[in-house]
């Protein structure tokens, strides 16, 4: 996880009880860095004092019951899958980095469940930016941690850790209300989302979801919708 990562991350059990306002952030306690990346450790929130350990880089906002959380960094791997798992190719990630201009900005750019196999790659079309990847259990392994990508696991999509305008530009894989109004919710002004995996049976749709969550569509091509924070 990259550590200044933790200024923009809040708890989600707090998250679904207080307003924005209110949340305070959380606290990195970290076991292992390596340049600017904590490798292990937890995450604690001061408020509820919930932690979420750090393993191999990648953040498990699975919460643990009380009883087994300690400061080991112990809880749920995030890098256990079923055999066989796959992702977007190379090719997707082109795409991404295109639709999302990332060649002109810098800050955290957030992948939505489904995307997070490219992760990598989009680091290395975007150097400026840290990639932000959400990831389910049956994702697939997470890869070693590399300076580019954080992977937030067990993170739902219709509820994100993260403070509202605090990502420069997403992508997100289906068409779901909630997924999308969250994704807007944590954008910055002016910050890009790409919806992919939508249908021309669906585009009228989810045009309405996007100027609903106040954003306005730029593209809307047969292999994504973007849409800019208004």
């Amino acid at each position: 996880m990259f550590i200044e990562l933790a200024e923009v991350l809040v708890c989600p059990v707090c998250r679904s009880q207080h307003d924005e306002g209110t949340l305070q952030g959380l606290v990195a306690v970290v076991g292992e860095l390596r340049d600017r990346k904590v490798i292990g450790g937890w995450l604690g929130c001061p408020a509820c004092e919930a932690r979420y350990p750090i393993q191999d880089g990648a953040v498990c906002f699975h919460l643990a019951p009380p009883e087994a959380r300690d400061r080991s960094g112990g809880g749920p791997s995030t890098t256990e899958s079923p055999p066989g798992s796959s992702g977007p190719q190379a090719e997707t990630a082109l795409l991404v980095a295109a639709l999302l201009s990332l060649h002109e900005v810098a800050g955290y750019v957030l992948l939505g469940k489904g995307l997070g196999t490219m992760a990598e790659e989009l680091s290395r079309l975007a150097p400026a930016s840290e990639i932000v990847a959400l990831r389910g259990r049956g994702e697939g392994p997470v890869s070693p941690p590399s300076a580019g990508v954080t992977h937030l696991s067990d993170t739902p999509e219709e509820s994100l850790p993260l403070r509202a305008a605090s990502i420069t530009a997403a992508a997100i894989l289906g068409t779901r209300e909630d997924a999308i109004a969250e994704a807007a919710r944590v954008l910055k002004p002016a910050g890009r989302l790409a919806v992919l995996g939508s249908s021309p049976a669906r585009e009228e749709a989810v045009l309405s979801l996007l100027r609903t969550a106040g954003l306005d569509p730029i593209v809307v091509d047969p292999r994504a919708i973007v849409a800019r924070r208004v």
